[in-house]
This record gives C-alpha cells, structure tokens and sequence, in this order.
C-alpha cells in the first residue's frame, strides 16, 4: 500500500515512528490511491508469529470498481486470515494451520484444554461472495486453498484488479492475498475450506 507525504504513518518501530507502547493506542491517517485486500502486522520480535496481525482492507466506490458486477456482496465476515502456527522456535517448523485464529490442536502430547470451533463463513444459496484471503506465512512455505465442490474466481492480487479466472485451488506463499468470488450455486450444506502446506510445511502434513 503506497502512501505519500505520511511517512510517519509507515509503523515500523525505531525507524519512521516511536513504538506504541503497552496498553496504548495510535491512529492511523493516510490517504490511498486504490483500493484493495491488505494487511498489518508487528515488526517487533516474534509477535507476528504469535498472531498479532490483520486484514486492511480499503473498499472503493462500485463505480470506480471494475469487478463490482461479478458479485453481491463484499462482507467484513468473508476476509480469511490464514497463518502457519509454531509452537517452539527450536526448530522454526510450523505444527499447525489457523483460519481466522481457528484449528485443530495437532501438537502430539498437549491435551486441547477446551476444543476451538472452526471458522466458519454463512452464504445463502444463490448468492455472489467475494472473499479477501490473507496469509500469515511465518515459516514461508506455501500452501494451496480451496473449498470443496465450488470454482473459485480470483479478481485480485497483492491489493491489485487482476482478468478473472476460474480456478479449483489457490496457491499462497507468504504475505500474499488473493480475492475470490464463491458463487452459492450448491446445495445448501457445509463444505469444508481446505488448506494445505507444502515443502517444509509438509513435514508435519499440515491442513
């Protein structure tokens, strides 16, 4: 995301501002250019890794938006923040991938102390949902994305328009995004959003 003449406003501790502190709040403002599916996070030790990051995402007017006829509805609830979970730093091997926070406990010996509900995201049967997809790609090993027995069309990357086109799966590497429009043209059921990790992450058959 590009931004001019608020340098400031960059957010990289000890280099273009002073760090927010403990329990403190800092407010962002700065103009943008376009719109599109971004993201933030801490530059300070390993607070990324442990999930201190989010979606910003900046919605332009349906007129100035070339994709606004590919779908119905552009919802706070469908942005997906994917990221690979490490337990330990001894090794730096993801164990695990969360969806919004979200997943199973796969760490062999450690009991669940309460299980964690999936993410889930509702869709009415008919309907045309863009989905802005984020990944948090600690260890930076990719992952491919899908949901079962639905066409993805992708219309944007990195927080650019892109030609749409329809795929089955998607491929992440980290801090890479991606929006899809997921047409509910389905019987009305769940169906699994699948993730899985390659190279590295593939160790320990992550999804």
């Amino acid at each position: 995301m590009h931004q001019r003449l608020t340098p400031f406003m960059d957010g990289v501790p000890h280099v273009t501002q002073y760090p927010i502190e403990a329990g403190q709040a800092f407010r962002y403002r700065f103009e943008v250019d376009h719109g599109g599916t971004n993201w933030w996070h801490s530059h300070t030790e390993h607070q990324r890794a442990f999930g201190l990051a989010g979606p910003l995402v900046v919605r332009m007017p349906p007129k100035l938006n070339p994709h606004a006829h590919l779908y119905d509805f552009d919802m706070s609830e469908h942005v997906i923040m994917i990221q690979d979970w490490v337990h330990n730093f001894v090794e730096s091997v993801a164990e695990n991938i969360l969806i919004n926070g979200r997943g199973r406990n796969l760490k062999k010996g450690v009991k669940a102390a309460k299980p964690t509900l999936y993410a889930h995201f509702p869709v009415v049967r008919g309907g045309r949902y863009r989905f802005r997809v984020i990944f948090n790609g600690v260890s930076n090993c990719p992952i491919s994305f899908s949901i079962d027995k639905h066409d993805l069309v992708v219309i944007a990357s990195d927080g650019n328009d892109i030609e749409p086109v329809e795929v089955q799966r998607i491929m992440f590497h980290g801090a890479e995004r991606f929006d899809f429009v997921l047409h509910a043209n389905q019987e009305v059921s769940n169906y699994w959003i699948r993730v899985k990790g390659y190279s590295f992450c593939a160790k320990n058959q992550l999804h």
